[in-house]
């Protein structure tokens, strides 16, 4: 009884914590639940409670604006791998959302890599 009661006051406690963050504009929930998701998505991208396909083009405009070089590559992993042009084009309409350093080399990165997709994705 002692443990079970211990859980729920660590979990309260864990709650409230990322609400107040919330709420004081210290860290955001949503990209760390959208990482989240994202993560339990990679493992098995068949999973539909993993992410729902209502879900993905959203999380991963997220994971793509919050996440840098790892989350593109990442995307483009996913996107190399699927074989439904459905989940191809989740990632298309979300790869605008790459956040760009100072240089602007990850957009030329990004446009040149969809260029390439969108001519290999159309020529079938």
């Amino acid at each position: 009884m002692e443990v079970r009661l211990e859980r729920s006051v660590a979990k309260r406690k864990q709650k409230q914590k990322q609400y107040t963050a919330f709420l004081h504009n210290e860290q955001p929930p949503t990209p760390f639940f959208a990482h989240r998701r994202f993560k339990r998505f990679l493992e098995d991208a068949a999973d539909m409670k993993a992410l729902p396909s209502d879900m993905r083009t959203p999380v991963f405009k997220i994971i793509l604006k919050n996440g840098g070089d790892k989350a593109f590559e990442e995307v483009k992993g996913y996107f190399e791998t699927a074989t439904d042009n459905a989940e191809k084009k989740h990632v298309l309409n979300s790869i605008g959302e790459v956040s760009g350093s100072e240089e602007r080399s990850d957009e030329f990165k990004v446009a040149i890599w969809v260029t390439k997709m969108v001519r290999a994705f159309t020529s079938f």
